[in-house]
Protein backbone atom coordinates (compact mmCIF):
# COMPACT_ATOMS: atom_id res chain seq x y z
CA UNK A 1 0.00 0.00 0.00
CA UNK A 2 1.37 3.17 -0.70
CA UNK A 3 0.66 6.97 0.71
CA UNK A 4 -1.81 7.26 -2.22
CA UNK A 5 -3.98 4.94 -1.73
CA UNK A 6 -3.71 4.77 2.78
CA UNK A 7 -2.78 8.74 3.34
CA UNK A 8 -2.73 7.76 7.23
CA UNK A 9 0.07 4.85 6.43
CA UNK A 10 3.29 7.65 6.92
CA UNK A 11 1.45 8.91 9.87
CA UNK A 12 0.93 5.34 11.50
CA UNK A 13 4.48 4.28 10.91
CA UNK A 14 6.17 7.30 12.31
CA UNK A 15 3.99 6.69 15.04
CA UNK A 16 5.35 3.48 15.60
CA UNK A 17 8.93 4.76 15.21
CA UNK A 18 8.63 7.41 17.84
CA UNK A 19 6.72 4.82 20.06
CA UNK A 20 9.58 2.18 19.59
CA UNK A 21 12.74 5.68 20.93
CA UNK A 22 9.87 6.27 23.79
CA UNK A 23 9.00 9.48 22.30
CA UNK A 24 5.65 8.87 23.42
CA UNK A 25 4.21 12.63 24.07
CA UNK A 26 5.10 13.17 19.84
CA UNK A 27 3.22 9.57 19.61
CA UNK A 28 0.32 11.23 20.85
CA UNK A 29 0.24 14.35 18.69
CA UNK A 30 0.81 12.47 15.49
CA UNK A 31 -1.96 9.66 16.15
CA UNK A 32 -4.22 12.61 17.31
CA UNK A 33 -3.45 13.45 13.40
CA UNK A 34 -3.88 10.32 12.05
CA UNK A 35 -7.60 9.85 14.19
CA UNK A 36 -8.83 13.48 12.84
CA UNK A 37 -7.67 12.29 9.21
CA UNK A 38 -9.48 9.30 9.67
CA UNK A 39 -11.56 8.75 12.20
CA UNK A 40 -12.66 5.07 11.63
CA UNK A 41 -9.14 3.91 11.36
CA UNK A 42 -8.42 1.03 13.35
CA UNK A 43 -4.81 1.55 13.20
CA UNK A 44 -4.83 4.84 15.13
CA UNK A 45 -6.14 2.72 17.97
CA UNK A 46 -4.25 -0.04 18.05
CA UNK A 47 -0.91 2.10 18.44
CA UNK A 48 -2.65 3.83 21.00
CA UNK A 49 -2.68 0.89 22.98
CA UNK A 50 0.65 0.12 22.29
CA UNK A 51 1.48 3.68 23.14
CA UNK A 52 -0.11 2.85 26.09
CA UNK A 53 1.53 -0.29 26.98
CA UNK A 54 4.42 1.12 26.40
CA UNK A 55 3.67 4.03 28.87
CA UNK A 56 3.09 1.11 31.57
CA UNK A 57 -1.04 1.52 31.53
CA UNK A 58 -2.19 -2.24 31.14
CA UNK A 59 -5.35 -1.59 31.23
CA UNK A 60 -5.63 1.27 28.06
CA UNK A 61 -4.53 -1.77 25.26
CA UNK A 62 -8.24 -3.59 26.06
CA UNK A 63 -9.77 0.14 26.04
CA UNK A 64 -8.45 0.88 22.43
CA UNK A 65 -9.97 -2.80 21.42
CA UNK A 66 -13.08 -1.28 22.53
CA UNK A 67 -13.24 1.59 20.85
CA UNK A 68 -12.37 -0.13 17.39
CA UNK A 69 -15.59 -1.90 17.96
CA UNK A 70 -17.29 1.16 18.27
CA UNK A 71 -16.17 3.28 15.86
CA UNK A 72 -18.81 6.02 16.15
CA UNK A 73 -17.57 7.03 19.29
CA UNK A 74 -14.43 9.44 19.44
CA UNK A 75 -12.16 10.88 21.94
CA UNK A 76 -9.11 12.62 22.17
CA UNK A 77 -6.16 9.60 22.69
Amino acid sequence: MNTLSDPNLPLIESARVLIDQGQLTEAADVLNKARAQAPNDPRVYLMAGVMSEKAGNVLAPFLSLIHISEPTRQAEI
